[in-house]
């Protein structure tokens, strides 16, 4: 037992190693390219499996071709490079640099070798990434969208299989760096063990796809399946409580899946009604007490089923996640109570105390996980400072008592003879950040174009003390509304959900009521089109 504690905790401080922020960078040559191709700019992506954030980070791309982006970076990871013709993930170590050479003179056949730093495993992992991370979904679509579960389970474990070997058989035949076969094996294995845990998304994503329905429509068109217990046994065949699963990318994806995995959220929704329904019974005993309809209406989403009470989702992960796997997932555990924790950190801004922080490094059984809470936090505290002591940005609001229907001219009238970018969305929406921080290099692509403008609008719900904190480095005209004016916006772009996008021509008239995206690239490329119109 001391053996196997004292290997755990060399793998620790492996991974941990100098878990000091250090600059990293990303640099090299794209021969073939010319200014004229529509794009200067690309990505990392970078996903802390500790804390849960997500930060992007900018590529430059010069004319002759040449690129650079430089990143912090605390632990060994796979990161996600974003360009226009390259979008995959590369293996980085803190302080190194790397370097990748492309050729894309032959737009069929893009060609890229790594030199310097971690060249062998990032060559390595380039070979084998036909079979670690492509699917061909359109033949996958054909198969499983009226698949049953034990159907699509067995479907895609078979798939995984034959990738495994595939990858095992590579690396020997060619004698490729056993790591990077590793590495590829592990991304197979998470992307699988993801899209089996997403049953019910990916099977309603396939049937929009196969029969060529929008997405714009959220409602769930296919009557849903549910899936017991037993269809996770999956879950069981994995390695778990292993630091050096943490440098694959697609770790953080399985983490994020376990935290929502069905059977979690079916037990906090039961604990929840139990508790909702003890409430208003004890409320009916009590003849004194007058407010019984106005609790029921309070609880009435919950004894649906449609929410959860607060906590019940915390209580119920443990539980639920051990009765399922079966094996030690302290580590795991330990990075789903961290989520949880690094996501009201950034998103709510709502710092933490010394006593917080003991307190965290009490609950979790891997100590040295605080670090990087910690890190976040003093980051937090510096972008709160910054954004009390900065130069006050200021935001719009519309007279509380303007009409409702006035709403819309009120703020987009000013705008007639630009294409307008907007975005709906609010301080609690993760996908709404996600999306700000992709869409920044963009904006600065296009900083000198007078003729666009991109315009943020949220309403009440965003805290105010949280929403000057974020919005300041949202680079954009922002509008902070009252609820009501927000309500009538949603019916004229008929929202249903946030983020939202849209697109308002020249003429100050909506060209897209619900513009989708998954490039930003897609955004350049419409509002450069909206421009000469």
């Amino acid at each position: 037992m001391k053996k196997i504690i004292t290997f755990v905790y060399l793998l620790f401080t492996t991974f941990m190693a100098g878990a000091q922020t250090t600059l990293t960078s990303y640099t090299g040559t794209i021969r073939g390219y010319n200014s004229n191709m529509g794009f200067s700019t690309g990505q990392v992506i970078v996903n802390n499996v500790i804390t849960g954030v997500h930060d992007n980070y900018l590529i430059t791309i010069q004319s002759d071709g040449s690129f650079s982006a430089s990143f912090p970076l605390t632990h060994t990871q796979e990161c996600f490079i974003m360009l226009p013709f390259y979008n995959t993930t590369v293996y980085f170590e803190a302080g190194k640099r790397i370097i990748q050479h492309f050729d894309i003179t032959d737009s069929g056949q893009v060609n890229a070798v790594f030199k310097g730093d971690c060249a062998t495993i990032n060559n390595a992992l380039n070979e084998l990434r036909p079979i670690s991370t492509f699917f061909d979904w359109d033949a996958v679509d054909n198969d499983i969208f009226q698949l049953q579960p034990a159907a699509y389970k067995a479907y895609f474990l078979k798939m995984m299989d034959r990738r495994l070997a595939a990858i095992d058989s590579v690396v020997h035949l060619r004698k490729l760096n056993t790591r990077a076969g590793r590495l590829a094996k592990l991304q197979v294995t998470y992307s699988i063990m993801s899209t089996l845990m997403n049953y019910a998304f990916e099977r309603e994503s396939s049937y929009r796809r196969k029969m060529n329905i929008s997405f714009n429509d959220r409602k769930q068109i296919l009557e849903e399946i549910k899936t017991d217990s037993s269809y996770y046994d999956f879950l069981q065949s994995l390695s778990y409580n292993d630091p050096n699963n943490m440098v694959s990318y697609g770790y953080f994806e399985f983490i994020t899946r376990l935290m929502h995995i069905p059977p979690v959220e079916e037990e906090a929704q039961r604990t929840s009604i139990l508790a909702a329904n003890e409430i208003i019974a004890r409320a009916a005993r009590d003849t004194s007490y007058k407010g019984l309809n106005e609790l029921k209406k309070a609880f009435e989403e919950i004894r649906n089923g449609r929410s959860t009470i607060a906590g019940t989702l915390e209580k119920a992960r443990p539980v639920v996640l051990k009765r399922l796997i079966r094996k030690d997932i302290s580590l795991e555990l330990d990075l789903i109570y961290l989520h949880s924790i690094g996501s009201r950190l950034h998103m709510q801004k709502d710092t933490l105390s010394k006593v917080d922080i003991q307190k965290i490094k009490s609950d979790i059984k891997n100590k040295v996980l605080i670090t990087d809470i910690a890190a976040l936090n003093d980051q937090v505290k510096k972008s709160i400072w910054e954004a009390r002591n900065a130069d006050s940005k200021q935001y719009i609001r519309l007279a509380a008592d303007l009409k409702t229907d006035s709403t819309y001219k009120a703020i987009f009238e000013q705008y007639k003879g630009k294409v307008v970018f907007v975005d709906f969305w609010a301080t609690w929406c993760s996908p709404c950040i996600q999306g700000i921080k992709r869409m920044a290099p963009l904006k600065d692509e296009l900083a000198a174009d007078s003729n666009v403008v991109f315009l943020y609008i949220t309403d009440q719900t965003s805290p105010e003390q949280v929403y000057q904190t974020i919005m300041p480095g949202i680079k954009g005209v922002h509008y902070r509304i009252t609820n009501d004016q927000f309500n009538y916006l949603s019916t004229i772009f008929r929202m249903n959900g946030r983020p939202h996008y849209a697109i308002i021509g020249k003429k100050g008239i909506p060209v897209h009521t619900h513009f989708v995206w998954t490039d930003p690239a897609q955004i350049k490329k419409e509002l450069q089109l909206l421009e000469i119109e």
